[in-house]
């Protein structure tokens, strides 16, 4: 209990353009975006855990009682997502021929699948509201770059931004990094009325 409400306050409301935070309980809302569905917990390398159980973003949304419109995506993610994790561990094992397994773990930086384009379908969906989860793995081993999926958004990300802003009237971005992400395409997005910096919640998060 006291480890949620620590995360909690540890929140950062960094934008809330026509107070349209707090959400009404039951509110319907798309919920897109990497963290969505594996929210960074916490850091790489020693600032990992393999916890028996982690609250993503999708679960807690839910278990506060909202309406995520979005499931069809958020589980065609979560396929995208252990493919990719199982990619990476194939290159880290073809790099390991050549060194140990923590140096190998290092030299292969894992980045999260952006995931599917937002479908067409999204405009009927009943929701005016979308929640863009921008996640970035940091920590041990995974400096941060000024590239794109790291410091800048990349293509498939704007692409998804793109498509939001087409099909819903407000939009949320929620931060998920464990450090500075450059905002300036905010300028770019005038639907993106709130910004979130949830950092890197935890469990409980």
């Amino acid at each position: 209990k006291l480890v949620r409400e620590a995360a909690a306050e540890s929140f950062v409301l960094l934008k809330n353009e026509n107070n349209l935070l707090p959400l009404e309980k039951g509110t319907k809302l798309g919920l897109y975006g990497a963290g969505a569905v594996k929210t960074v917990k916490g850091g790489t390398g020693s600032g990992d855990v393999n916890e028996r159980d982690s609250v993503s973003i999708y679960q807690g949304l839910s278990n506060a009682g909202f309406e995520i419109t979005s499931k069809d995506w958020l589980s065609g993610y979560q396929k995208t997502y252990e493919k990719s994790r199982e990619d990476w561990k194939q290159s880290i094992k073809s790099v390991k021929e050549n060194m140990n397994v923590v140096m190998a773990y290092f030299a292969t930086p894992y980045h999260l699948p952006a995931g599917d384009p937002i479908p067409d379908c999204a405009k009927e969906d009943g929701a005016d509201t979308a929640i863009f989860v921008l996640s970035r793995i940091a920590g041990e081993g995974t400096d941060r770059r000024d590239e794109e999926l790291d410091y800048y958004l990349s293509k498939d990300e704007r692409a998804m931004l793109d498509q939001l802003s087409a099909c819903y009237k407000h939009i949320i971005l929620l931060l998920n990094a464990g450090g500075i992400v450059d905002l300036a395409f905010l300028e770019e997005y005038p639907k993106i009325e709130s910004v979130v910096n949830v950092l890197q919640p935890g469990q409980e998060g």
